[in-house]
């Protein structure tokens, strides 16, 4: 018998900002995400910038809808807003880039990662309920 050994990659190897970005989204409610994505497929690369925050803004309160239904938690609910807020920022070519707001190299990553690193101990502590 001939065994066929295999050796499975750990998650040390993932790309450790997309990861961030993972963890950040499951403090975002994938209605206003999906949302967002799917209103800036829809207008393109043309959105004005006033159509941006239009898109934005409906997006987060569609987030803000959900998290009321869900009867969260006030803490829940900022951490769900600057979550969405930094996502935004992050992912590019909405509100914050039609004016101008654009994060240098490497400012956007680190946010993230300092965002998702801080928000996961403090629910891991029990501070965010």
């Amino acid at each position: 018998m001939n065994y066929e050994i295999t050796f499975v990659q750990k998650e040390r190897d993932e790309n450790p900002v997309k990861k961030a970005m993972q963890n950040l989204l499951t403090h975002v409610p994938g209605e206003a995400t999906g949302l967002y994505l799917a209103a800036l497929d829809m207008f393109g690369d043309d959105a004005s910038a006033t159509t941006l925050v239009v898109i934005a803004l409906v997006s987060l309160g569609v987030l803000l809808l959900v998290r009321w239904l869900a009867k969260s938690s006030p803490a829940v609910i900022v951490v769900s807003v600057v979550a969405f807020v930094l996502w935004v920022w992050v992912l590019g070519n909405g509100p914050f880039q039609a004016y101008g707001l654009n994060l240098p190299q490497g400012v956007g990553a680190f946010l993230v990662v300092a965002y998702s690193t801080v928000i996961t101990i403090l629910a891991t502590y029990g501070k965010i309920k």
